[in-house]
């Protein structure tokens, strides 16, 4: 019996361990908002994180020529506010600045639900589900041109994912992704007199994409989680927590 104990203790020890060197990998590719039930809320519970969101190398295609432009990296830094409706069901409310690296960066503002379709408890197992939005206006100078640029941001991505979580304190997730993302532009808005206005815009040329995830959580409430997306886009998303 104290054999069949040591064993157990000696497998859960050992899951916990994998558990971290995950969040640990995550935690050096940081620096994507589709791990669904990770950073999850207690029903009519609070959960409130700061997060920093990393996009590169995302591919876009501008509306007027139907041709690849460079991409815009975008960095995303937010405050998130999750709120659990039901057992299985949160919504989140995200309020934070978006940068396109070059450009200019703004306020950003996003909305978002997720929760679980089925779980099974023994073996630690769920799939998730989930729909974000999320809306930023960069503004700022075309890089050494002078010029000025406003623009328009509108980001939408369904996600299902599978999260397995080993023990109460961890738990990892993968899954895949649908996002859109539209970016509207006006070049040179201040200077009507002397140049012509240059309007247009960019659209996703990648829409699916896959995801990597992980969580730590003490037994106090206080996390961390981060996610890394592949194909779509090069992006990462790391974060810390507390539940209420």
């Amino acid at each position: 019996m104290t054999n069949r104990m040591n064993m157990n203790l000696r497998s859960i020890l050992s899951l916990c361990r994998w558990s971290i060197m995950a969040i640990l990998t995550l935690a050096v590719v940081a620096p994507g908002h589709a791990e669904n039930l990770l950073a999850f809320p207690n029903e009519h519970s609070f959960v409130v994180g700061y997060f920093d969101r990393r996009v590169n190398d995302r591919k876009l295609i501008e509306h007027d020529d139907n041709e690849e432009r460079d991409p815009f990296d975008l960095k995303y830094s937010f405050f998130q506010v999750s709120f659990g409706v039901f057992e299985d069901v949160a919504v989140d409310l995200r309020l934070g600045d978006a940068e396109y690296i070059g450009y200019g960066s703004d306020s950003a503002w996003g909305v978002g639900i997720r929760g679980g379709l089925f779980n099974w408890e023994d073996e630690g197992l769920s799939i998730g589900f989930g729909f974000q939005y999320d809306n930023y206006d960069p503004t700022g100078k075309v890089g050494s041109s002078g010029l000025d640029f406003t623009s328009n941001a509108d980001e939408f991505s369904l996600s299902a994912d599978v999260t397995w979580r080993s023990c109460p304190y961890f738990a990892v997730a993968a899954g895949v992704e649908y996002s859109e993302v539209s970016v509207s532009y006006e070049h040179n808005k201040f200077l009507r007199r002397t140049r012509p206005v240059r309007e247009g815009g960019y659209e996703q040329k990648e829409e699916v994409g896959f995801f990597l995830s992980a969580e730590a959580v003490a037994p106090f409430g206080l996390g961390v989680t981060g996610s890394v997306h592949y194909a779509a886009d090069d992006s990462a998303k790391i974060g810390v927590f507390y539940k209420f």
